[in-house]
């Protein structure tokens, strides 16, 4: 509403208001379906649906099949397009120095190339750490209760 009341941000106030519309007419406040939706505020729901599964601890490869499997739901199929080709040729250099490993494969003095996130999505150790082994018998014992998701990435040697 704010935002609506300074001249010439009626467009802008408009898409801030319905970021949280679903393409197949789910979403919130007004439930608009489809072509109903602003092309603004279809790119703000693509934007705000990978910010929340990136925060939700989810890695890359995560973020796309979640988006994959929202076209037409939440998702317009077009502007989700999009989306994935970015983040998949952003990853192309991000991950050019990084590996996926899985829990068993960590090793002392690896340096985490990403926050690792448990399931609930607590943050549990943050990018560029030095993994101890320490850290490794936490984060085991952690697993068992609320799973690592997304992988751990660490910088290649």
């Amino acid at each position: 509403m704010i935002i609506s009341t300074i001249t010439g941000f009626k467009e802008s106030a408009n898409v801030i208001y319905h970021q949280f519309e679903n393409y197949d007419g789910s979403g919130i406040p007004d439930a608009l379906i489809g072509v109903e939706i602003s092309i603004g505020a279809k790119i703000m729901r693509a934007i705000v649906f990978q910010e929340e599964l990136y925060r939700a601890g989810l890695s890359t490869e995560g973020v796309i099949g979640r988006i994959k499997s929202s076209l037409n739901k939440a998702l317009d199929p077009h502007i989700a397009d999009y989306l994935i080709n970015f983040l998949e040729e952003r990853d192309k250099s991000l991950l050019a120095n990084k590996s996926r490993l899985s829990l068993d494969e960590l090793k002392e003095g690896m340096t985490l190339a990403e926050d690792v996130y448990s399931a609930n999505g607590i943050k549990l150790l943050p990018k560029g750490v030095t993994i101890q082994g320490k850290m490794i018998k936490i984060l085991n014992e952690r697993n068992s209760s609320d799973p690592i998701i997304g992988g751990i990435y660490v910088f290649k040697d």
